[in-house]
């Protein structure tokens, strides 16, 4: 790698690293939707996801604001929708075509 190369590259590291820490955004946060449709936090596609969110979107800004957005509004989706089998079923339906992309990449 160029040293022009690598010096954007932490640059874009350290904005990254620091939104993260101003919008306190955690790898540990769960995958509240999916443990929820899927059962588990350790089921293989919830696994997925968050792998998903580790390598990929917590790279970039809008993949963080995505996952602020996803931890503000996820936990009372759940909570709203934990009873409700039919909402499970169309997620898990809108769900799997993603994880089974996400798996190849």
């Amino acid at each position: 790698m160029s040293n022009e190369r690598q010096q954007h590259f932490n640059e874009n590291r350290d904005v990254i690293k620091s939104a993260c820490q101003e919008l306190n955004i955690k790898t540990h946060d769960g995958c509240y939707i999916a443990t929820m449709v899927y059962g588990s936090y350790e089921d293989p596609e919830v696994k997925v996801l968050r792998k998903f969110r580790d390598k990929v979107l917590l790279k970039s800004l809008p993949g963080i604001l995505f996952v602020k957005l996803y931890y503000k509004f996820s936990p009372g989706f759940v909570e709203k929708t934990k009873n409700i089998r039919t909402v499970h079923v169309l997620l898990r339906k809108f769900l799997n075509p993603i994880i089974k992309l996400l798996r190849h990449l």
